[in-house]
């Protein structure tokens, strides 16, 4: 299903146009990796430095829209928020005009959706949990990108250790996961309690507990991912 999707887009991948500035995917099979956790944290760290950001909402769970709603009875600043689905590939390059970067939190399987966005976006986040068990997880998640670079060569993909620890089980994970074939963030995220708390009220993390490790971490994150799809001189103003 995948091959077949990926070769029905390779010949209208170019059609359109790519949404504009850049756009960040958070993609992963396994349940549980705090992906859209780390999609509505970067989101929200991105508008907190003053940039016009459009989070996508592609999960049917639908962490990101719940997220949204809560800040708004809550009266927090929150970047904009739509879902998207199966259309995502058609609806998206409209959909982002006029905002600086895009973070699209995709569903915890391969889908058309999925492989919609890989065409559109400039750098795909794989998160990994803490455990071996969870580096196991990720090879469909690794295949989905390899697929995806033969269409489109110039598509980053990284690793990206969440709800990380300092022990040798951390260690070793990252170990792992270094041997997917994919680099690794320097960056990580820790299982802290701050996420969960900033995301039950509407917020980003580096807006309700800014001095917090928990902070930190999010914007080491976006920092690097700003390296990666904004070279110097393609960043807009707030950077």
């Amino acid at each position: 299903m995948q091959a077949c999707s990926l070769a029905t887009l390779t010949a209208r991948t170019f059609e359109g146009h790519r949404p504009p500035m850049s756009t960040i995917a958070f993609l992963g099979e396994k349940g549980g990796a705090g992906k859209s956790t780390l999609a509505v944290n970067v989101a929200a760290e991105l508008a907190a430095r003053g940039r016009r950001v459009l989070l996508v909402d592609a999960d049917p769970q639908g962490t990101a829209v719940t997220w949204a709603s809560i800040a708004a009875e809550h009266g927090h600043e929150a970047p904009s928020v739509i879902a998207l689905g199966d259309n995502l590939r058609a609806a998206l390059p409209s959909a982002s005009v006029g905002f600086d970067d895009t973070v699209i939190d995709l569903p915890g399987r391969a889908s058309k959706r999925a492989v919609g966005a890989l065409m559109l976006s400039d750098v795909a986040v794989i998160p990994c949990g803490p455990s071996p068990a969870d580096a196991w997880a990720l090879a469909p998640s690794v295949e989905l990108v390899g697929e995806a670079r033969e269409v489109r060569p110039d598509l980053r993909a990284v690793l990206l250790l969440n709800r990380a620890d300092r022990t040798s089980i951390g260690a070793s994970t990252r170990e792992a996961i270094a041997g997917l074939g994919l680099p690794v963030l320097t960056s990580s995220t820790g299982d802290r309690v701050a996420f969960r708390e900033a995301l039950a009220i509407g917020q980003g993390v580096t807006s309700y507990a800014s001095s917090s490790t928990a902070a930190a971490e999010v914007r080491a994150l976006v920092d690097e991912l700003d390296a990666l799809t904004r070279p110097k001189g393609r960043r807009s103003k707030g950077a």
